[in-house]
């Protein structure tokens, strides 16, 4: 009997669990679960840490990072199936939002020092900081203001017509023009009495209101004369020539749609937002001001709704589930709608990610990725099980982030049953790796944490009747214990038959080169791709220095013309395994022979 060795130091291609285990490349594994290649290692990921104690006392489904830019002040908001909640300590306070009860994911950004989210079901756009959440957007005040002689001033001769807008001055939003007051007739040398200035029915966040006022005997356009800077005072003396009136009023001050809106993101210091039909865009570098005539039709005919959104470079991606279409150019005068394939859609807005220049989504039948050319479909095979069991009807509950310091794309997603895993693609590598949990799961969250630096926020739905578990934010890549629960991370190598087709071999030694540390791990192998495995032994990894470790593995009662070994791992470590190694005892006989 021969017995020849082997060794496999390139595992860099992650799992493809597409084809037979005999057909996929050496450097590829049949089964990847917990461990991710990485250059031609492979390492058992970190954990995921619970960050709050206290639960929120409602599921959080959306974490959202938020930092002052002027206090340079961080914090971290769930947003729940109601409302809005801050971490404070390991706790939470209540922000505000009282929406109907939803599991579905908010869409939130910051722009500035402000924070602006939109979910479906809810419609309306709505503006939160750290201490409120309320609707975004100025009304124009309700009623109209009372011109009248001021007594001697410096006014011409004319009649003159004024409006009021309603003003934050800490963020730049601005409401449209009131109705017109009465006009105002008077002679040479004179200064008007404004009065009646409306006051709003709610502060919100209205902190001034702005006075317009009209060329003498010129009416529709109103240029500035005063702020005033409460929201009580009703009078003004105005005795502002013309050469000294500021820039005219904007009519495109309009509140955010009050559509049912879906989906919102920022691009072009504009404010983006869609219902199922058509996309809406905000004043430049005023997210809360709408013009009427602001919005794109999404080729409203093609029977298909408006899917997601997406800031993609130069591009503005508007996705649906049958195309993917995208804006193009510099401002209302010149936004152009083309096509970047009207062969694959998107299936979930949250799926959408950009890394180096390239966008990756989720189309519903596969993930694909596109650097401006035709999109690529990039789980063909290698997770292909795992993308064709997401439910049909849950195929927009793919929920994606990026954790560029690996150079991952993870995606959480939906299986039978109400489980979830997370795959984890390496957009580098183009290789793929599975990501089990104690409990699946929900939604992630690429942000930075208070140092700057970049992170993953997650949240986790209950996993018992009446838990508590969805009531808290979590943090992925964190620690060696998914919230004090072993990672169970397994392996499954190619079906290999050392190139001597139909000849019987057995694994007599299966040998590891990975550190020495003080864990177990469990090795296994099978022949002809049969299941359980023929042979299994649980080892020490506590063994001299990180070199080579040889274990007896021996399936020689059974051999098989193709074999395959496996490893299973549950220590606090993350170990890494930079090679695995056989010894293969060969004979020239073929079972069933004489």
């Amino acid at each position: 009997m021969e017995v020849n060795s082997f060794e496999f130091i390139d595992h860099g291609g992650g799992q493809n669990d597409g084809p037979s285990p005999s057909h996929i490349a050496d450097r590829e594994l049949a089964s990847l679960v917990n461990f991710y290649p990485y250059g031609q290692s492979l390492i058992r990921r970190n954990g995921v840490a619970q960050l709050t104690q206290t639960p929120a006392g409602v599921d959080i489904t959306t974490p959202f990072s938020f930092k002052d830019s002027d206090s340079g002040v961080w914090a971290l908001f769930g947003f729940s199936r109601v409302g809005l909640q801050r971490m404070d300590g390991q706790g939470f306070v209540n922000v505000g939002g009282a929406f109907a009860d939803s599991a579905i994911p908010w869409c939130a950004e910051q722009y500035r020092n402000v924070g602006y989210a939109v979910r479906s079901g809810v419609g309306s756009l709505q503006r939160f900081t750290r201490d409120f959440m309320i609707p975004a957007g100025i009304a124009a005040p309700l009623t109209a203001p009372t011109l009248a002689d001021g007594g001697a001033g410096s006014l011409a001769a004319a009649t003159y017509r004024g409006v009021v807008t309603s003003y934050n001055r800490d963020t730049d939003a601005e409401s449209n023009p009131c109705a017109i007051g009465t006009p105002l007739t008077t002679i040479g040398s004179k200064q008007i009495a404004w009065s009646s200035i409306p006051i709003p029915a709610s502060a919100g966040q209205i902190t001034s209101r702005r006075l317009y006022r009209t060329l003498p005997d010129q009416q529709g356009e109103y240029f500035f004369v005063a702020q005033i800077d409460d929201i009580n005072t009703t009078t003004y003396t105005d005795n502002v020539v013309p050469s000294n009136l500021g820039r005219a009023a904007s009519f495109s001050n309009g509140i955010p749609p009050q559509a049912a809106l879906r989906f919102m993101r920022f691009w072009k210091e504009r404010c983006w937002v869609a219902d199922e039909t058509n996309i809406y865009f905000s004043e430049l570098g005023l997210p809360e001001s709408f013009s009427g005539t602001s919005l794109i039709q999404v080729f409203p005919d093609n029977g298909a709704p408006i899917t997601g959104l997406y800031p993609w470079g130069d591009r503005f991606v508007i996705a649906k589930s049958n195309l993917v279409a995208y804006v193009v150019g510099t401002d209302e005068s010149d936004f152009a709608l083309q096509v970047l394939s009207e062969r694959h859609g998107v299936a979930s807005h949250h799926s959408m990610r950009s890394a180096e220049g390239v966008l990756i989504w989720f189309g519903g039948d596969n993930f694909y990725r596109s650097a401006g050319e035709a999109p690529q479909a990039i789980s063909n095979y290698k997770v292909r099980r795992i993308v064709d069991a997401i439910p049909a009807g849950q195929r927009s509950e793919v929920y994606a982030a990026l954790l560029p310091k690996r150079a991952w794309y993870l995606a959480s997603v939906p299986q039978a049953g109400g489980t979830r895993v997370v795959l984890c693609y390496n957009y580098k590598a183009d290789a793929w790796a599975v990501f089990n949990h104690f409990s699946g799961i929900g939604f992630l969250a690429d942000a930075l944490d208070s140092d700057g630096n970049e992170t993953v926020y997650a949240a986790v739905p209950s996993y018992t009747p009446g838990g508590t578990e969805g009531q808290h934010i979590f943090q992925y890549d964190q620690g060696n214990q998914d919230w004090g629960n072993a990672i169970v991370a397994t392996l499954k190598s190619k079906a290999h038959n050392f190139q001597r087709s139909g000849k019987l071999q057995s694994i007599a030694v299966l040998r590891l080169l990975t550190a020495s540390v003080d864990e177990s791990i469990t090795l296994y192998s099978n022949v002809d791709m049969a299941t359980p495995p023929e042979n299994q032994r649980t080892v020490s990894l506590a063994r001299g220095t990180p070199m080579w470790k040889d274990y007896m593995l021996s399936n020689r009662r059974r051999p098989g013309a193709f074999l395959q070994y496996g490893l299973l791992y549950s220590g606090r470590t993350a170990i890494e395994i930079r090679g695995i190694g056989l010894d293969v005892m060969q004979t020239e006989r073929v079972r069933g022979a004489a």
